[in-house]
């Protein structure tokens, strides 16, 4: 509500946007916002392109009760919509590129510690987890969304996967066509060991697949 001197107000009304479905007890689906309010359940989910994302949480289900208009608290708040939303990215792109969301963890060996990660299924098959998902999203996404745009262009090309005794690149098999219709992909930001496990930069992201040992 916004007040105008000297006398009247204004009211702004924006409708909440179904964005997520979470399943619950008894086969239910909670549909939510943003902000994981659930604005109506649905006992006949389908997932589909047009319909709210399908959202879970692998380390942490669903195992209360809910109605419409509680706030869904099992489950963290998701920020990949806000970040797919600043990369140009409208609600309806985002429901017919991801057929699922999932929230899980990773323990990083480096850093001693947990590394949140929000896995994306792809409706194109491609699966891409982005770890340490509280720093720096609004890069880690672009990075996927250029990824996504030019996978195809690597038909047939080689990726690093290490270096020699010589320090020389070893690269992998050339990628086909089956490989990057299934592939995962980490997107993740640099980190400097050396000086007490300091970000570089919030800019500073990258990506590797992850590798099967056919291409190894």
């Amino acid at each position: 509500i916004e007040t105008v001197f000297p006398s009247k107000f204004v009211v702004h009304i924006a409708e909440r946007q179904e964005i997520y479905a979470v399943k619950g007890l008894e086969e239910k689906y909670y549909i939510c916002d943003e902000q994981m309010r659930i604005l109506r359940i649905e006992e006949d989910y389908q997932n589909n392109s047009s319909s709210p994302m399908l959202l879970s949480q692998f380390e942490k289900p669903v195992l209360k009760e809910y109605v419409a208009g509680d706030y869904l608290t099992e489950i963290r708040q998701p920020n990949i919509y806000e970040y797919l939303y600043e990369n140009n990215r409208k609600l309806g792109e985002q429901k017919s590129l991801i057929e699922s969301i999932t929230l899980t963890s990773e323990y990083d060996n480096l850093l001693k510690k947990e590394q949140t990660v929000t896995s994306l299924k792809f409706y194109s098959g491609q699966t891409f987890n982005i770890v340490n998902d509280s720093y720096a999203m609004k890069y880690k996404v672009k990075l996927m969304l250029d990824v996504f745009s030019q996978l195809y262009d690597l038909e047939g090309k080689q990726v690093i996967i290490g270096k020699d005794e010589n320090g020389q690149n070893i690269y992998s098999k050339p990628l086909d066509m089956e490989y990057l219709n299934t592939c995962t992909i980490i997107i993740t930001n640099y980190y400097n060991y050396r000086d007490e496990f300091v970000d570089i930069g919030a800019k500073d992201c990258y990506f590797k697949f992850v590798l099967d040992e056919n291409y190894l």
